[in-house]
């Protein structure tokens, strides 16, 4: 990640000037003789000031790796001679951040001409096709998020198969048209790189329509879906992700979608974070059943309507017992329970969660206009 205090850059930039000072009055020192020795020494010290013409070309290729393509160019480009020949030697490795329209006419007229664009390794884009992005000359581009772009870009984009060495893709998408996003899915699932995907739909909910996914073994191991994605729809990606270790999405479930469950599925699955929407309880049970074998980590919140399973202790209890490596938990769930229960039944779940669930606390709130809700909270 790019620094944007510049503070790891100056502490580092400090450290090899008084490094090559140090060197430079060992130096110094044994050139000196006779009485004089002293006097010029001092001299030598007070007048020696270190310029940027002193820095070895591995100093400047190590500040150059905490700043973006563009602050380089509009910081240092044409200084020197020296400066540019750093600037473009093939051993910096280059990260562009073009989110701002502004920024990426500079990168195309003014950047790109004068780097070579192998040693581009990281791009950060905003409707990057109204531009005409050849994607095809970054060769080694291991980083790419791309904002505001469409589904039949992203479809362009994944078919003609340039991200060849991509480890982390993120995609902030517009337009999405529908809900069978399986294409997308499996050109995604089909770039053996990728370690890292983050999807990020807006307000549109993603799911797959389509019963089944080509017989792909993906080699991702965190996948994080920041907008809505249907239950079932995951049922179907767990077979395809074995090397899943980070999860991290937001689940609702959608009955207009159908899919087999398939068990112990994710096996190196380390960490859960689960934010869920009008999910039963009976799904989130079959999940676990998918990824409890090894987890160590879980996250949980949301909101959950009219599923009295949620208000049961065994419900939790049947949970945590497939989860015996679980080492860290943490729950804030708000249940919308309406008017639908009585006076009794609600002192009956409380007195129930107390008496039988000690990792999970209810709280029960009486609202004005006569319904209830339950807070479900614990941590360990």
């Amino acid at each position: 990640m790019r620094c944007s205090s510049y503070s790891g850059m100056e502490e580092k930039l400090t450290k090899r000037i008084n490094d090559r000072k140090q060197i430079a009055t060992k130096r110094f020192k044994r050139v000196l003789v006779g009485e004089e020795e002293e006097t010029t020494y001092a001299l030598f010290v007070e007048n020696h000031i270190t310029t940027v013409n002193d820095l070895y070309d591995d100093v400047w290729l190590e500040i150059f790796e905490f700043l973006y393509i563009n602050d380089i160019f509009n910081s240092f480009w044409n200084i020197n001679n020296n400066l540019n020949r750093i600037i473009v030697d093939r051993r910096l490795k280059l990260y562009a951040n073009l989110i701002r329209d502004e920024s990426l006419d500079y990168f195309n007229l003014t950047i790109l001409p004068n780097i070579h664009s192998q040693q581009l390794i990281s791009l950060k884009l905003t409707n990057c096709f109204e531009k005409q992005m050849n994607f095809n000359q970054y060769i080694n581009l291991q980083s790419l998020t791309l904002n505001s772009i469409n589904t039949m870009q992203l479809k362009l984009l994944l078919i003609a198969k340039h991200l060849t060495h991509l480890k982390y893709f993120q995609i902030n998408a517009i337009g999405i048209f529908g809900q069978d996003n399986r294409e997308i899915i499996e050109q995604i699932l089909k770039i053996k790189t990728l370690k890292t995907c983050r999807f990020n739909f807006g307000l549109q909910k993603m799911g797959l329509r389509n019963e089944t996914i080509s017989a792909i073994s993906s080699n991702i191991e965190n996948f994080i879906i920041e907008s809505e994605f249907v239950s079932n729809s995951l049922f179907k990606l767990i077979p395809h992700l074995p090397k899943l270790q980070y999860l991290n999405i937001y689940l609702r479930e959608d009955y207009r979608y159908r899919s087999s469950i398939t068990f112990n599925s994710l096996l190196n699955l380390k960490t859960l974070r689960l934010k869920i929407s009008r999910l039963s309880f009976n799904h989130l049970k079959l999940l676990f059943d998918s990824v409890c074998s090894n987890l160590q980590i879980l996250v949980l919140n949301g909101c959950i309507v009219n599923d009295l399973q949620y208000l049961l202790p065994q419900s939790w209890i049947n949970i945590f017992k497939s989860s015996i490596k679980l080492k860290q938990f943490k729950i804030n769930l708000k249940y919308h329970a309406g008017n639908s229960l009585t006076i009794q039944q609600i002192n009956e779940i409380s007195t129930n969660f107390q008496h039988h669930q000690q990792k999970i606390r209810i709280q029960h709130q009486h609202l004005p206009n006569g319904c209830s809700d339950f807070d479900l909270i614990g941590e360990y």
